[in-house]
């Protein structure tokens, strides 16, 4: 049996694949298979092309209607053959002792049902050559449910996983397009099965020139839908249930005031107070409440020194 199966979802990647693909068969660990499952992609024939360059026996290929990135991973999951299941966005590159120090590490651990590698960010983003535990709360050794829910740990993607355990929780809820791996996590969390930690950067993440705070809001409105879908398994602990309860609202005024700040920049000032509003709801803050009385008096100078702070803060 191959030890490792290599999950990789494809969809418009074609331009990144190859590179993660050699990331992958670079590895000082090689008893693994790479799967490759095409998404539906618009690309497919510039997909197909640069698979074709990869000649390694290992590679195998499927395609399937596009169903979102949960649903490719649990097809590639249905077709693996290996005891442990690694997953790969297809623009990520892993560094080349990535399998061997993750397995390394799980048997250290014995009886861990995933290992998640500290990584570096690259690509058009002003976060590039930051390691990941720079920006995510997330401190090495094992995971707890209560620091997960409490937001004190955030795991990055990029797992090896026991087989076994992701199918006994069903595998990637196909409803989430973002905030999969959160999801999964927490699952396995609430399963019993322990999540450890990398310190070492394995990985790195692609970050695209997307805007920032548009993926965060996106990011922030999808986990906070996460927590929804997972309230009824929390009921049974009033403390775990408390915790879901006030990150849930923690994320949804994150979104609040990331689309005041938006509108007091475009000047739709009405815009802003409704937004900052609807965050003190959430979870009231001192700062809000000085920026909802510094609105009605003047937005102009609000945004100057909104603007300002900024910039202070970015020069530390």
């Amino acid at each position: 049996m191959t030890l490792v199966s290599v999950i990789v979802p494809a969809y418009n990647v074609a331009e990144y694949i190859g590179e993660t693909l050699d990331s992958i068969f670079a590895q000082s660990f090689r008893d693994f298979e790479a799967i490759v499952v095409n998404d539906g992609s618009p690309d497919t024939v510039a997909l197909e092309s640069v698979l074709a360059s990869h000649s390694d026996p290992r590679l195998r290929y499927l395609q399937k209607p596009n169903g979102g990135p949960s649903s490719a991973r649990n097809t590639g999951i249905a077709a693996a053959r290996g005891e442990w299941l690694a997953f790969l966005d297809a623009d990520d590159l892993w560094l080349p002792n990535c399998l061997a120090s993750q397995l390394a590490l799980l048997e250290r651990e014995g009886t861990a049902a995933a290992a998640v590698p500290d990584g570096f960010v690259f690509g058009d983003s002003p976060l590039a050559g930051k390691r990941l535990s720079e920006i995510k709360e997330c401190q090495p050794g094992l995971v707890t449910l209560t620091e997960m829910l409490a937001g004190r740990s955030s795991p990055p993607y990029c797992c090896v996983a026991k087989r076994a355990a992701i199918e006994r929780i069903g595998g990637f809820d196909e409803s989430f397009k973002r905030s999969e791996d959160y999801d999964l996590y927490l699952r396995l969390l609430l399963a019993g099965e322990r999540i450890v930690v990398n310190p070492e950067p394995l990985y790195r993440y692609r970050r695209r020139a997307d805007s920032l705070s548009a993926e965060g809001i996106k990011l922030a409105r999808s986990a906070a839908r996460v927590l929804e879908k997972l309230e009824a398994r929390f009921a049974s602990d009033a403390e775990l249930a408390r915790l879901a309860r006030d990150r849930r609202s923690d994320l949804l005024a994150t979104v609040e005031f990331t689309l005041g700040r938006q509108a007091l920049e475009e000047g739709r000032w009405l815009e802003a107070r409704d937004y900052w509003r609807a965050h003190q709801q959430l979870r009231p803050s001192g700062r809000i409440a000085f920026a909802l009385a510094a609105i009605r008096i003047s937005p102009r100078l609000l945004l100057a020194l909104i603007k300002a702070r900024s910039r202070i803060a970015g020069a530390r």
